[in-house]
């Protein structure tokens, strides 16, 4: 017992460098992965390190914790959930149980991996400069990752089909975006503490970010910008007289970009998007052509028709329930937006699977299998259809989340989030005058606009890549949320801010 003592010492002194490494291996491990996908190489090497680091994170966590009984009792919620969604699967009737699991596992992550952040920011408070460090560093491996595929011609661009956006080598653009929107704020406020009186370093910080987040193209990324002008300008002017020329770059430099809208990857992908739609309805249209349907007809019950029209977008979702399932489903449309919206399809796809799940489905969710059928599909560019497989999986985490893990997993994962906002809503509003201040306006910023992708994106909560920074952000949330970090009434000097 006094050998573990000085062990359990030594080993919170190193926890700062275990953070930043795990913070800088990061964007490394999404550039490797890219690769490995882009040219046909397994990614066994990329996740085992992945997973490698989480255990050993988590294993620190638990190790250091003064607080084990928490650990206890999270994985033994944890069980009971996954316990209750195995026998929902088994009575549905098993697909891909292996490919279930490790979707599972990874939400099951997140949990574990904001507990074990928590931690480690207890027992050494230098891991939260560890870990704004690391944004740091990460955001300038984006810059010259997006930098190096664009000046050699193989950047696969955010949205590849229409060859818009700057992504860089990382595979999945609402992703980046959502890690992007989470390091912007918490990047301009470090650098704020990082070179105090200076006022050019800040700037170029506040430059680069928004552009990363100008030309990546989401619209998730935009607001973000936005957001992260107004918020931070104003804290900086309220709490700091002597960094207002600051404040005032910071927001006109997201006026500029705002200004800079109608040339922006955001509204080129819209301006696709709608003129892509005015084709899709020409081709439907001719499709239907054939069986005496005119062209600005909004619905008809003809079978025939339907089949000639649903094929384009729906042909996986009637092969799996029937054509006349589907078309009341749609109330019979002929309206493209309707049809060929994949996100709208994919809750339409899930609700019916819903339907006809047992109610222990409901409570625990479907295996991911369910949501994958073999079909003809349609590819737009080349006008033609070919044989393929079509994913189902909601484009939103709160969808998603629902219809893999139920009502049960749904309530767990909401309870989980809310509880970090509320938190820091709570600190707020009982010591604002001390608490509003850059560096927590940056993360309850980092946590606002992350909630905002994981309401719109599916890119978050079921991807690790991402939800390891959100582990971060949330973890540091928690700590700066302290009420004793503020005094009841503002005093002399800036409250504790590690």
């Amino acid at each position: 017992m006094n050998n573990a003592i000085p062990f359990r010492e030594k080993l919170s002194a190193w926890l700062p460098r275990f953070v930043l490494l795990f913070c800088l291996v990061q964007p490394i491990l999404d550039v490797l992965t890219y690769w490995q996908e882009t040219l046909g190489y397994s990614n066994i090497v990329t996740f085992l390190i992945r997973v490698l680091l989480i255990a050993v994170l988590i294993w620190t966590g638990f190790l250091l914790s003064r607080k084990k009984w928490i650990y206890f009792v999270s994985v033994g919620v944890m069980a009971l959930y996954l316990t209750g969604h195995l026998l929902a699967c088994h009575q549905y009737g098993w697909i891909d149980a292996l490919s279930d699991l490790k979707d599972q596992s990874r939400i099951l992550m997140l949990p574990l991996m904001t507990l074990s952040f928590v931690t480690l920011i207890r027992r050494n408070g230098d891991c939260v400069k560890a870990i704004k460090l690391g944004f740091a560093v990460n955001m300038v491996v984006f810059l010259f990752v997006a930098f190096l595929a664009t000046v050699t011609g193989t950047d696969p661009h955010t949205y590849y089909d229409k060859h818009i956006g700057v992504l860089g080598w990382f595979l999945w653009g609402n992703s980046q975006s959502a890690i992007l929107s989470m390091i912007t704020p918490v990047l301009i406020a470090w650098t704020l503490r990082r070179f105090p009186g200076k006022q050019l370093p800040v700037i170029l910080t506040a430059a680069l970010c928004f552009a990363m987040l100008y030309f990546i193209g989401t619209r998730a990324a935009y607001g973000t910008l936005i957001g992260t002008g107004l918020l931070l300008s104003v804290c900086i002017f309220v709490t700091d007289k002597a960094r207002r020329p600051a404040a005032a770059a910071i927001l006109l430099l997201a006026a500029a970009f705002c200004a800079l809208y109608p040339f922006s990857p955001t509204k080129a992908n819209q301006d696709a998007l709608k003129q892509r739609g005015e084709v899709k309805q020409e081709r439907l249209y001719r499709s239907v052509a054939p069986y005496g349907i005119e062209p600005g007809t909004e619905r008809t019950e003809d079978p025939e028709a339907l089949a000639a029209a649903y094929r384009y977008w729906l042909q996986g979702m009637i092969d799996r329930f029937g054509l006349e399932r589907v078309a009341k489903t749609y109330d019979y449309t002929l309206k493209q937006e309707l049809l060929s919206t994949r996100r709208d399809n994919m809750l339409r796809f899930c609700e019916l699977l819903m339907e006809d799940a047992p109610p222990l489905s409901h409570i625990f969710g479907l295996e991911i299998g369910t949501m994958r059928q073999e079909t003809t599909l349609y590819y737009y560019y080349q006008d033609e259809f070919r044989p393929g497989t079509e994913i189902f999986e909601p484009e939103n985490d709160l969808h998603s989340i629902y219809y893999l893990c139920g009502a049960a997993g749904l309530a767990l994962m909401l309870a989980f989030l809310l509880c970090f906002g509320l938190r820091a809503l709570r600190t707020l509003l009982l010591r604002f005058r001390s608490a509003f201040h850059p560096d927590y306006i940056a993360f309850c910023a980092a946590y606002g606009f992350c909630m905002l992708c994981v309401y719109s994106t599916s890119a978050v909560l079921r991807r690790v890549n991402t939800s390891v920074y959100l582990a971060m952000v949330l973890a540091v949330l928690w700590e700066l949320s302290r009420l004793d970090r503020y005094p009841a009434r503002r005093e002399k000097g800036a409250a504790e801010n590690p």
